[in-house]
């Protein structure tokens, strides 16, 4: 009877200066084993050796686990293929036959493995983040019909960066940020086959293939705007009214659709909100704004939920009724140049914009960046500050208070 089990070995001459153990599959047969590298290390307490897998706490543990799984079905269908040719399947065997290598035919190449990197992230990524995947897939899928090509491992070099480019930015006429997701998309499958040793091209590292990105012109609704929109009287559309209150809880909140939109009663601390984030897991602590409690109080603790996309579209009727008419120019960096598109305000609404004004709005009233960073959970000021929406004018006048506060402002005359 043959055996195999991934095991993890701690020996010195297995453990990395790093502290990382190299991932084994031990194959018996007979009593007699066999012991076979995957290739693969970990840090010994992200290691489960009962399950034989890596723990849910490691980075990729989900991809890994994957690749793990398909090291030992390859000993097993070694030993399996043996049998059925009458063939002792004896450990001597085994190796011979893992370590002459996998066949090319065995390793998926770039478009199929792309496929097979969606399944994978389905297990730990966002359905939000998988759709990125798909939509990136879909772009690839396009490129290689319109340009009659076809995309392996060695492909994805300088060349296809540059021709990828122009296709996205020239013939779909799509901005440098939406070219600049789907390069980080592809870097990424690029990376997870390479651990794998599916491939050897490093060319998708270099410094020019980079994945572009430019900040987007966005609104923010100041607190005057917000309370307007409060006041709205939409008692006759119980359906906006809904959507309206629920964004204004993401608008003094500060978090993400995707955690204002399931804010429960197990939420409040006293007079505050403490939630643990869909998008990294950090726990943030939120004062809870009056005109929140009031709408928590009007809706009995069960704030409404919906769909990103229904309240998208309905905050266009809520803006506006409210009267957000202002005209707003936004600008979009296009092969062809700067690209200018002017809208009224209420167009440009979407869910985000209640996290982008609460931010915005507690920077302008004189809150430091940090401060704030905390409440919103932005891990880095770079990320943060892509929110923020002030002119020249608001950051001096920011400025001049913050020195009036301190003493050190003297007029001129």
């Amino acid at each position: 009877m043959s055996t195999t089990k991934l095991i993890l070995r701690s020996n010195p001459g297995c453990t990395t200066k790093d502290g990382e153990s190299l991932i084994f599959v031990r194959y018996c047969h007979q009593r007699k084993q066999t012991v076979l590298s995957t290739g693969e290390k970990v840090p010994v307490k992200s290691w489960d050796q009962t399950r034989e897998e890596v723990r849910k706490s490691h980075r990729g543990f989900s991809a890994l686990n994957s690749y793990l799984k398909s090291v030992k079905e390859r000993i097993d269908n070694i030993a399996r293929e043996a049998k059925f040719r009458n063939i002792e399947p004896s450990a001597a065997y085994v190796r011979e036959k893992f370590t002459a290598g996998a066949k090319a035919s065995d390793i998926p190449d770039f478009m199929p493995f792309f496929l097979q990197f969606i399944e994978e992230s389905k297990a730990e990524k966002k359905p939000a983040t998988v759709k990125t995947y798909v939509t990136t897939l879909h772009h690839l899928q396009n490129y290689q019909k319109k340009r009659k090509v076809s995309l392996n491992w060695d492909s994805i070099d300088m060349t296809f960066y540059t021709g990828f480019k122009r296709f996205q930015m020239v013939d779909l006429n799509l901005t440098r940020n939406a070219f600049g997701k789907n390069i980080r998309v592809i870097k990424a499958v690029m990376n997870v086959a390479l651990e794998r040793r599916y491939h050897s091209n490093h060319e998708f590292k270099s410094r020019g293939f980079v994945a572009l990105e430019e900040t987007a012109d966005t609104i923010y609704l100041t607190e005057k705007e917000l309370q307007k929109m409060l006041d709205l009287d939409l008692s006759s559309r119980p359906r906006l009214e809904r959507l309206r209150d629920l964004f204004y809880v993401g608008a003094y909140t500060g978090l993400r659709f995707s955690d204002f939109n399931q804010i429960k009663m197990s939420n409040v601390e006293g007079n505050f909100f403490k939630i643990t984030t869909e998008k990294g897991g950090q726990k943030v602590t939120i004062p809870i704004h009056p005109n929140v409690v009031q709408i928590m109080h009007k809706y009995e603790g069960v704030l409404p939920t919906t769909t990103n996309q229904e309240l998208n579209r309905c905050l266009k009727d809520i803006g506006l009724l409210t009267g957000l008419t202002d005209t707003v120019t936004v600008t979009r960096m296009k092969a062809s140049g700067k690209e200018e598109t002017t809208y009224k305000k209420y167009e440009r609404i979407t869910t985000h914009t209640a996290r982008r004004s609460f931010a915005t709005n507690l920077v302008l009233s004189g809150f430091g960046s940090l401060t704030v960073m905390r409440i919103t959970g932005h891990r880095t000021e770079k990320a943060f500050l892509k929110y923020i929406r002030t002119t020249n004018e608001q950051a001096a006048v920011l400025l001049e208070k913050h020195w009036q506060e301190n003493g050190a402002h003297l007029k001129v005359a």
